[in-house]
């Protein structure tokens, strides 16, 4: 499970929203003079805010850690990174190869492809078998073993 720790900022019934903070690419790393360094030090510090269950009845204020699954992580990142670059590259090749036309043509199947795979994205999430997997839990609060 891949953990974060956040805090609680509001409570809506049975759901808490929970603000992480998060983590730099290079916060373990020695060398501060390096690229990725300087652009985290001009963007700054980027909170990230999810709404989660609370099974545990936590407060607002109170210092949680939130859990996903690696397999919900995983399959998210291919959703949401793969898939519409594969939809793109595959939309401009069939409408290229299929109908032999100009460049425009397959750069319009290419768009075509991308957009599509965000529509199949969008209905797939609202699909309770991945939502499941998706969802970000709070696991306990922080300093509990």
């Amino acid at each position: 499970m891949i953990e974060q720790e956040g805090r609680v900022v509001s409570r809506s019934g049975e759901k808490v929203w929970v603000e992480a903070e998060r983590h730099r690419s290079c916060s373990g790393c020695s060398a501060k003079g390096c690229g990725t360094s300087a652009l985290a030090r001009v963007v700054g510090q980027k909170r990230l805010r999810i709404e989660v269950s609370d099974p545990l009845g936590v407060a607002v204020g109170e210092r949680v850690v939130v859990g996903v699954e690696e397999a919900g992580m995983l399959i998210g990142s291919l959703l949401i990174y793969l898939l519409p670059i594969v939809a793109l590259i595959l939309g401009a090749v069939v409408v290229e190869k299929l109908f032999a036309v100009g460049e425009l043509a397959a750069v319009a199947g290419g768009v075509g492809g991308f957009l599509l795979s965000l529509w199949w994205i969008r209905l797939r999430q609202r699909d309770d078998r991945l939502s499941s997997l998706l969802r970000a839990e709070i696991i306990r609060r922080c300093g509990e073993g």
